[in-house]
């Protein structure tokens, strides 16, 4: 038998080397890619620094709670069930919600804290039935043992708490 012979589309020998430009190269690439990644890490930290972020947070928010003033989601209602020695005005001022403010931007957890703060109330919870009502549950203490202690009077509760109480004289 007869040995054919190569045709021109046949590669003989070694396969010839394929030149790479230096840019594709698998350093230069890495290198890019180092730049890259440093670049995005530097104008993060910027942006961070100049306080973009929260700038940008801060408008959006103030967007969401102006359409939702206009969608109708402010406060016109605001029950309160179990007040009965804290006076409607103090509860007012800890709540510290007026009507026509935003609902979405009342503070709940803030509130809850304020009303926490008061002399009378054990207990707190606070709820928004959006699209207009804030309702307030509140647990008063109940008082057990009338203190006087160096000329301040105190309310003792059932837990041994004690709650600093102005008296007065016809109260005696």
């Amino acid at each position: 038998m007869k040995k054919d012979k190569p045709t021109p589309t046949q590669k003989r020998g070694q396969p010839r080397r394929r030149v790479v430009p230096w840019w594709r190269r698998r350093l230069a690439l890495t290198a890019w890619a180092v730049l890259a990644l440093a670049g995005l890490a530097a104008g993060g930290w910027w942006s961070w620094q100049q306080h973009w972020p929260h700038r940008l947070a801060g408008e959006i928010r103030a967007a969401a709670v102006a359409a939702s003033i206009d969608l109708g989601f402010t406060v016109e209602e605001v029950f309160v069930v179990g007040r009965r020695e804290t006076s409607r005005a103090t509860l007012l001022e800890a709540l510290a919600v007026s009507r026509g403010a935003a609902i979405l931007d009342f503070d709940i957890h803030a509130a809850r804290e304020r009303l926490l703060a008061l002399p009378w109330v054990q207990t707190a919870s606070i709820e928004r039935l959006l699209p207009d009502t804030v309702v307030v549950q509140i647990t008063e203490r109940r008082p057990l043992a009338l203190w006087q202690n160096h000329g301040a009077f105190s309310l003792i509760d059932e837990d041994g708490a004690q709650t600093q109480y102005k008296v007065t004289a016809g109260e005696l």
